[in-house]
């Protein structure tokens, strides 16, 4: 039978084109995921498994749909070849039921887990520069720096309990304990 695998790394990202085309390509079941590629527990990805039977095939849109570790990449290649279940790279016309294929897979492998570390050193690198420009990533405080003296003379104070200190900024817990905690190191 002739599974497909769709997978996108973040909720807001549509999955309707690798579908598709995954469709077009005659996949019977397509199983999807919203999660990393490097990420072990991927529920449409351990379905799809669960199903795979002798001489199955697994269609991709791109190889990095099915992991990003050049590891993981060959260890699925190697215990899918036991099984004779094949895996077929719709972008690269790669069907590992060839030994020609399954060379071309092994060395995509290695250079899909050298994009992967590229881009994490690129947004390293980035987010260094950005620091040393004065530039903090992150999302914006909420509250300016008088709110923040204000809520903390109000907590030593012990006049609110937390709750009512959190509904009157529109704060959560966390975030309320993140400012005090703050604060005790500014003071020290």
């Amino acid at each position: 039978m002739k599974f497909g695998y769709a997978r996108v790394s973040t909720p807001d990202q549509s999955l309707e084109n690798q579908i598709a085309n995954l469709e077009k390509a005659g996949c019977k079941k397509i199983f999807t995921d919203k999660a990393s590629g490097n990420k072990a527990l991927r529920p449409g990805f351990n379905e799809m498994r669960s199903h795979l039977r002798d001489g199955d095939i697994v269609t991709i849109t791109s190889l990095d749909r099915l992991g990003r570790t050049s590891r993981l990449l060959l260890q699925l290649l190697e215990e899918w070849e036991k099984e004779k279940i094949h895996i077929h790279v719709l972008s690269l016309a790669m069907d590992t039921s060839t030994s020609a294929g399954k060379l071309m897979y092994s060395i995509m492998a290695a250079l899909a887990e050298c994009e992967r570390n590229l881009i994490r050193e690129r947004t390293k690198k980035g987010l260094e520069g950005a620091r040393a420009r004065g530039r903090c990533g992150g999302r914006p405080k909420k509250l300016s720096e008088l709110q923040v003296k204000r809520m903390i003379q109000i907590y030593n104070e012990k006049r609110l309990s937390l709750k009512e200190i959190r509904l009157m900024y529109g704060i959560g817990k966390t975030t309320l304990f993140n400012y005090i905690k703050n604060e005790k190191k500014l003071s020290e």
